[in-house]
């Protein structure tokens, strides 16, 4: 069963508290109060840098970059609508704060990821992958020595890559460089 790097209970509902105060704020629906909120399970988040796309073609785990970041998504009546940023707060490691909360199109996307990969066998662990300079986000599964990635999100006039396809690091490497970078 598909599971996402270790996040505690205590940071988990500390995260909670801050998206149930910040979500009102983004979500303009009038009748939110009314509307039943939950959180997913937290993805810790990893950055790949447009240089280090560029020149990987080794191990993929050497190229890409831990942030501090943790994404969880926000279901509203159970439906993925918002998503939620959060890091460590201070150096003692005991305080998160929510930097983001996003409502948009990214939570039901990768909600479509997630199911994917929940429907299939195996044990990976599950991060989520931000490429910024192709403006694409992707469900990285590491299972043993193996890493697949799933896009889930990416601009609509890429031709090369296809959302929701497991690709093996590599080929999604050799890909993703086909299009072209959204620098600016």
């Amino acid at each position: 069963m598909a599971h996402p790097d270790l996040l505690h209970q205590a940071d988990y509902e500390a995260i909670a508290k801050q998206v149930a105060y910040m979500a009102p704020t983004v979500i303009t629906d009038t009748d939110l109060p009314e509307r039943k909120g939950q959180l997913g399970t937290p993805l810790s988040v990893w950055l790949l840098h447009l240089q280090d796309s560029e020149a990987g073609t080794g191990n993929f785990r050497d190229i890409v970059r831990r942030t501090d970041l943790w994404h969880t998504q926000v279901y509203i009546d159970g439906e993925a609508r918002l998503f939620a940023r959060s890091r460590r707060a201070n150096d003692k490691q005991s305080e998160w704060s929510v930097v983001q909360v996003w409502d948009g199109d990214i939570a039901p996307t990768l909600e479509s990821g997630l199911r994917l990969v929940a429907a299939n066998e195996g044990d990976p662990l599950v991060r989520l992958l931000d490429v910024p300079a192709y403006q694409t986000t992707a469900l990285w599964l590491v299972e043993g020595d193996i890493d697949t990635i799933v896009v889930t999100t990416m601009p609509k006039s890429y031709r090369h890559l296809e959302l929701l396809t497991p690709y093996h690091a590599v080929k999604f490497l050799s890909t993703i460089r086909l299009e072209n970078p959204r620098l600016g």
